[in-house]
């Protein structure tokens, strides 16, 4: 059984573990921050001309673009790459933040 002293002891581990994992990351100046210039929005695209359609799955794989240009990869077009430190992939089941909290820390 884990008594109160030990709970308290934990959850300070915790916090000093997530301290140090934020200290890696440099901070940016709030003048070099800008919103972004584009944001995707859901549900159906307005229609562009009379009888335009969504082209199907199979049409849309075939214009891929990132078949072509692997070596450039973007996050985010208002993201200097020099802030990013790396990419990983986090399943978007509604504890994203947790995840990622998660894998800063533990690496897991």
């Amino acid at each position: 059984m884990v008594t109160t002293l030990q709970r308290r002891r934990m959850c300070q581990d915790l916090i000093e573990a997530i301290d140090s994992a934020l200290k890696k990351f440099l901070s940016v100046p709030i003048e070099n921050l800008a919103l972004p210039k584009s944001v995707k929005t859901k549900g159906r695209p307005p229609k562009k001309a009379i009888g335009s359609r969504i082209p199907s799955s199979w049409e849309n794989a075939d214009d891929d673009p990132s078949e072509g240009n692997k070596e450039q990869k973007t996050i985010h077009p208002d993201i200097p790459a020099e802030n990013t430190v790396e990419e990983i992939k986090i399943v978007d089941d509604g504890w994203y933040g947790f995840r990622t909290l998660a894998y800063i820390v533990y690496k897991d």
